[in-house]
């Protein structure tokens, strides 16, 4: 049996359940966990139970969890994995190193497990289908969403409102429910609504996470956004973003600037700011364009580029361009302008 499972199905076909009948570590991932920086240390905390050290690189880390499992006999769940980038993906794989470990992962599309053809094909990886999934669980699928839209209005007012209220917050423990009058089992059994409970803690659903997002007021958004900000700016900043409340998300932007350059995370530069509109950018207008140009968006990129050509980085992009199409001399021009505004670009 191959210790590396791959589901991949839509939504309502029981991929949650199935992985919460297994046993062992489970990780559930949200939109906007699915760099390294964000992956790794949910991964760490989820099998060894702490923080990794501050600083460890992704390699570090992953090389640290694979020495502490050693001869461990354990198996890990990954639940929507469609939110991993490739090279957290690679992370990921690596921890097959450690010879016991079982690694099931889940999620509505597996594109970002490049070597999940060759690794089914070779017999180190098992892939299971839609169709296999329902021969597992026996669960015939749903359409979830409408399904959980149609529980959420037939709650009493004064619970939904209370529900809405954690719209954003990525888990809830039980003093997050009971302080609003909720509980585990009213919304589970009495309403029906997908949410997993692992060790105390309560995990929404995707579906149901963006149900409240949708019908939750600003103010709630930005209660959550600031509960947030110390321990999951990436989330943080979409509730910012959705709340429109865009200085906040471009002052937690500005921080991680010089690392998104340094290390390329072009992915991360629009995981965070791709929902900003243009006007409100400002001083990461440019580095939004060089995103845009290094990750195949050719046209929005040269667009905003060319809005915001007082921006080293935006002319730095344009050179780029200008390079790659092979119009050298243009190309050396913006170069030289990029580094006349901001010397070391």
């Amino acid at each position: 049996m191959a210790r590396f499972v791959a589901i991949e199905a839509p939504s309502g076909y029981g991929k949650t359940t199935y992985l919460a009948s297994l046993g062992g570590v489970w990780v559930g991932l949200l939109p906007g966990e699915g760099s390294p920086e964000a992956f790794l240390p949910l991964l760490y905390r989820a099998v060894l139970g702490k923080n990794p050290k501050n600083g460890e690189a992704p390699h570090q880390i992953v090389r640290t969890l694979v020495e502490a499992i050693g001869e461990t006999e354990i198996r890990i769940a990954v639940d929507d994995a469609h939110h991993l980038h490739p090279p957290s993906v690679d992370y990921l794989l690596a921890v097959l190193q450690a010879p016991r470990v079982h690694l099931v992962v889940a999620g509505r599309n597996l594109a970002p497990f490049l070597s999940l053809p060759r690794m089914v094909a070779s017999g180190q990886a098992k892939l299971v289908g839609p169709e296999d999934l329902i021969a597992l669980t026996g669960i015939q699928p749903v359409a979830l969403e409408e399904e959980v839209e149609r529980r959420l209005r037939t709650m009493p007012d004064n619970e939904r409102r209370a529900l809405i209220s954690l719209a954003g917050l990525p888990l809830w423990r039980h003093e997050d429910l009971s302080s609003r009058g909720l509980t585990y089992h009213s919304l589970v059994v009495v309403h029906g609504l997908p949410i997993h409970r692992q060790k105390g803690v309560y995990w929404p659903h995707e579906i149901l996470q963006n149900a409240l997002l949708e019908q939750a007021s600003p103010e709630a958004l930005l209660a959550n956004a600031r509960v947030l900000e110390a321990n999951r700016p990436a989330l943080a900043v979409k509730l910012y973003a959705k709340a429109r409340v865009y200085e906040d998300v471009i002052r937690l932007a500005l921080s991680r600037m010089e690392h998104w350059i340094a290390y390329s995370r072009w992915d991360e530069v629009l995981d965070w700011l791709g929902e900003v509109p243009a006007p409100y950018l400002g001083p990461l207008a440019g580095l939004v364009a060089l995103a845009r140009l290094e990750t195949g968006q050719v046209g929005e990129a040269l667009a905003l580029a060319t809005r915001a050509a007082g921006d080293p980085l935006a002319l730095v992009t344009l050179a780029l361009h200008a390079f790659r199409e092979e119009r050298y001399q243009e190309a050396r021009d913006l170069a030289g302008q990029a580094i006349q505004l901001a010397h070391g670009v």
